[in-house]
């Protein structure tokens, strides 16, 4: 089995995992009141199983993804996991009978052809490369500093949503990039020394953790549509952008494929938007019970 097609299949594995444990944090953050301190919220959301259930899947979907990256492109894995999306309509209906309206068809249709062309324009590194020293500290700080900086101007609900999910976004898309360069290097290279691997692995944990707690809070504030598709867009455009720029990925054609891949891009886009916003429309509201005071 080609290292490729190890790679594909253990991303779109991945990501299936990913989708799921979407739809259980939806149900965690929807038994919570959004008038709720976020401690409270996240005390009550630690007692629910959908919120573990989550935990566990999105773990599984690490543990896969980090396989996919071993053997594969980033900007490959992290574009694939972009299906997220696509893979939570089919996921609703089977699970909550909810039937896949038009315009979801119209978003998914156009998230998938979208994909295909950005599969078809971006060409990996002949070998998988990994960060050296300056750059593995130049993401990890980088990475801190963006997530720190949007948790902290996110005073509103709606706004808060939006950026929780964008730091998020940052937080898997930094976890994902620490994760290729310890999978490579552990596994073959051995070129970072002990201190680097350490903080390469706490500072990954770090990300992944924040990352979750994050796009709980949210989902929480704003539902499951923005927030997943603002996510969605962020996590493979920051993956993206380390790949092109330190990861020796490119694009096919030079200029005319970088063209390709922004109208490609675009598509994806315009489909994710279409995506989330039926998504948002159907949101799960917080049950009376859950949202009694004399109850918590």
């Amino acid at each position: 089995m080609s290292d490729t097609l190890v790679s594909v299949t253990s991303a779109v594995a991945s990501t299936l995992c990913y989708a799921l444990a979407a739809i259980s944090q939806e149900k965690a953050a929807a038994r919570t009141d959004a008038t709720e301190e976020q401690l409270s919220a996240l005390r009550r959301a630690v007692r629910a199983g959908p919120l573990w259930r989550g935990v566990a899947l999105n773990s599984l979907g690490g543990v896969l993804h980090v396989v996919a990256l071993r053997f594969g492109s980033l900007t490959m894995v992290q574009l694939i996991g972009t299906l997220t999306l696509v893979l939570v309509l089919p996921l609703r209906a089977l699970l909550g009978g909810e039937a896949i309206r038009p315009a979801e068809r119209r978003g998914a249709a156009l998230t998938s052809i979208g994909l295909v062309g950005l599969f078809l324009t971006t060409e990996p590194a002949p070998v998988v490369e990994t960060l050296t020293r300056p750059e593995l500290r130049l993401v990890i700080g980088l990475c801190l500093f963006s997530i720190v900086a949007l948790t902290l101007a996110a005073p509103s609900r709606k706004g808060g949503a939006f950026r929780y999910a964008a730091a998020s976004g940052i937080a898997f898309a930094g976890a994902s990039v620490l994760s290729q360069t310890l999978a490579v290097d552990l596994t073959d290279r051995q070129n970072l020394p002990g201190f680097y691997i350490v903080v390469s692995i706490a500072a990954t944990a770090l990300l992944s953790v924040a990352g979750l707690v994050l796009i709980q809070a949210a989902y929480r504030s704003g539902g499951l549509g923005v927030p997943l598709a603002v996510q969605t867009i962020t996590n493979p455009t920051v993956a993206a952008a380390v790949g092109l720029l330190l990861l020796g990925e490119h694009f096919r054609g030079r200029l005319l494929g970088l063209l390709c891949a922004l109208v490609a891009g675009a598509v994806v886009t315009r489909g994710i938007l279409l995506l989330s916003r039926h998504s948002e429309s159907t949101t799960v509201a917080p049950s009376p019970t859950c949202a009694d005071p004399a109850r918590l």
